[in-house]
């Protein structure tokens, strides 16, 4: 609940109309959900949402927030107005309203008290913010953006949906340029914050991983000096941040072979339905089954157990906490098609280090019949776009893979790759390359479709790798 008076107060706004006193919360989009709350008409590239507030009128809202006085203008001259006062809704005026959202967002958090726990990293945030959120809730009441609203919208908006009730946050904080994660933490002031580990993703727009990486250490520049620092001690970027920041308040460190770490764990087994890991987490023993595939989720399990040491939680606890951690949709999902073939599903994202991490673990499975890869253009990339899908499309056939579809702009790079290695390796592969996601594509995958075989299926979010599912599975979810 926000009232008036806050927003003004939060936000320097200037009351146009005095209506409705409280807000349940806020909204941002006028094809639902703003009964009551309060609408902040935010500007994209592609739109501007000072358009829609007679639609946010008809959706009930009790207030709006505006930086463009033209349009409470044009309702005024135009007698729209009228329909606003009989609604009881006020009207305030800001300088930009994602500012303005942001600003409630950081007067907000504090006044709710939660406890932030802020995760970011070039591979694995998105994940393990989920594994820490299923590791928590069994021992607080927690919060957690749901899906990647991590950038400086999405952000604001989950801080703005905490409760009374709810003791912890765990926030996912994206970045595509420098001082985004430094925003952020000044809004969500966290008091624990990780880094997974510094990768591949975004290079374009940061040109090479030293430069990434210093943009993922303002979450540890920026975070406050009594914040609990937690360090990825495995990753050579995240390892420097460490030497760098870990007597800025209290650190905790997780590792896969560093035993003096709060945290050391990993894999022993894997297996398509599970890990078996074994390790340490504050100096107390053990083993025990993960329901999840892929050795490089050890990252994130681990960055899961820091934050509940962090927390306070015991070992033994945590220790069985992490035993109930899943994957979500579409991040080493498996499914069975409705033939019975089982296929590995991790279209959530793609960059270089997880393509590469994805093949090498599904290479360690056994089947009777083929292994089939279908991959898709890995987005995002710049001038490393041909060599990356080269690398990529040589390293499958390495991994075992014997058919192999591809679909995306550089298709002709990933086909070079694959037939390079193919010559080297002296192996017959059927590779079929196309720029788009075609009906060849989608009829080569489903001859495929057979108990026998095993299929992964992955690529960048935008690829929409969900649609070759759908068609083996006709019962999958849209995200």
């Amino acid at each position: 609940m926000i009232n008036l008076n806050e927003v003004i107060s939060w936000t320097n706004g200037q009351v146009l109309l005095e209506g409705n006193s409280e807000f349940d919360g806020i909204g941002t989009d006028t094809r639902g959900g703003l009964k009551h709350k309060l609408f902040i008409a935010l500007r994209g590239e592609n739109f501007d949402a000072h358009q829609f507030l007679e639609k946010a009128l008809h959706q009930e809202t009790y207030g709006i927030l505006i930086d463009k006085l033209e349009f409470y203008q044009q309702l005024v001259e135009n007698n729209k107005i009228q329909a606003f006062k009989k609604a009881n809704v006020s009207i305030v005026l800001v300088d930009d309203t994602l500012k303005g959202l942001q600003n409630l967002a950081a007067h907000y958090r504090r006044k709710m008290g939660t406890k932030i726990i802020a995760i970011t990293g070039s591979n694995g945030k998105t994940t393990s913010k989920e594994f820490t959120a299923q590791v928590l809730k069994s021992h607080f009441h927690i919060h957690y953006n749901v899906g990647s609203f991590n950038n400086h919208w999405g952000v604001p908006i989950s801080l703005l949906q905490l409760k009374e009730e709810h003791q912890v946050a765990v926030i996912e904080m994206g970045m595509d340029h420098y001082h985004e994660i430094e925003n952020l933490v000044k809004i969500a002031d966290p008091d624990i914050v990780v880094c997974t580990m510094v990768g591949n993703a975004h290079i374009e727009n940061f040109g090479s991983l030293e430069n990434i990486s210093k943009a993922k250490e303002e979450i540890y520049i920026f975070a406050k000096a009594e914040a609990i620092r937690i360090f990825n001690l495995d990753n050579e970027y995240t390892k420097k941040m460490f030497d760098k920041y870990n007597l800025h308040g209290r650190a905790i460190t997780f590792s896969e072979s560093s035993i003096s770490s709060e945290v050391c764990l990993k894999v022993k087994e894997s297996h398509i339905d599970f890990l078996s890991i074994q390790g340490t987490i504050l100096g107390v023993e053990n083993q025990i089954k993960v329901g999840v595939f892929g050795e490089q989720n050890i990252t994130n399990i681990m960055v899961a157990a820091s934050v509940g040491v962090a927390l306070g939680l015991s070992a033994d606890v945590i220790w069985n906490s992490l035993t109930h951690i899943k994957t979500n949709w579409g991040r080493n999902q498996f499914v069975s098609s409705d033939r019975g073939c089982k296929i590995l599903f991790d279209g959530y994202n793609a960059n270089f280090d997880s393509m590469t991490s994805l093949l090498k673990n599904f290479s360690q499975l056994r089947t009777s019949g083929v292994k089939v890869a279908v991959l898709a253009e890995m987005l995002a990339i710049g001038d490393k776009t041909n060599d990356f899908h080269q690398r990529i499309g040589a390293l499958a056939v390495v991994c075992g893979f014997r058919e192999i579809i591809f679909y995306g702009k550089p298709w002709q790079a990933f086909l070079e790759g694959v037939k390079r290695a193919e010559n080297e390796m002296k192996v017959e592969v059927n590779c079929l390359a196309t720029q788009e996601l075609t009906e060849e594509i989608y009829h080569k995958v489903e001859s495929l479709d057979i108990p026998q075989n095993l299929i992964c299926v992955k690529g960048s979010r935008g690829m929409e790798t969900e649609k070759v599912i759908k068609r083996l599975v006709k019962t999958f979810p849209s995200k």
